[in-house]
């Protein structure tokens, strides 16, 4: 017998997965590149704040999940608030790629705190 929690918790995953997905979508050489070994080696190395952002913010994503999924496993059954407190929590697991852009983006300027 299927537990009643079930397509919550697929719907879930599917939005944590989009979620991880977003992250490295982010990451890209700029276009202008030389085309020359280093010149594309420096491009790649220059994404540092990228590979910083993306690891930091995959490992909370994941951190995340693993609770959200030990929760499930207490639960037998769903109920129409925890629906709302499940959808509040997916909404701010799938907006974790836009602070994640920010702080990429100015890490290496003058506006790195306020990021």
């Amino acid at each position: 017998m299927e537990k009643d929690t079930s397509r919550i918790e697929a719907f879930s995953d599917g939005i944590f997965g989009v979620a991880i997905t977003l992250l490295g979508v982010e990451i890209a050489v700029k276009e202008g590149v030389p085309h020359t070994n280093e010149g594309l080696t420096d491009a790649i190395l220059s994404l540092w704040p990228k590979y910083f952002g993306y690891v930091n913010s995959f490992a909370t994503i994941i951190l995340m999940w693993l609770a959200h999924h030990d929760i499930f496993k207490l639960l037998k059954k769903s109920s129409p608030r925890l629906i709302l407190a499940n959808g509040f929590l997916l909404m701010v697991v799938a907006l974790v790629p836009f602070p994640t852009k920010i702080m990429v983006e100015f890490i290496e300027t003058d506006a790195r705190q306020a990021a």
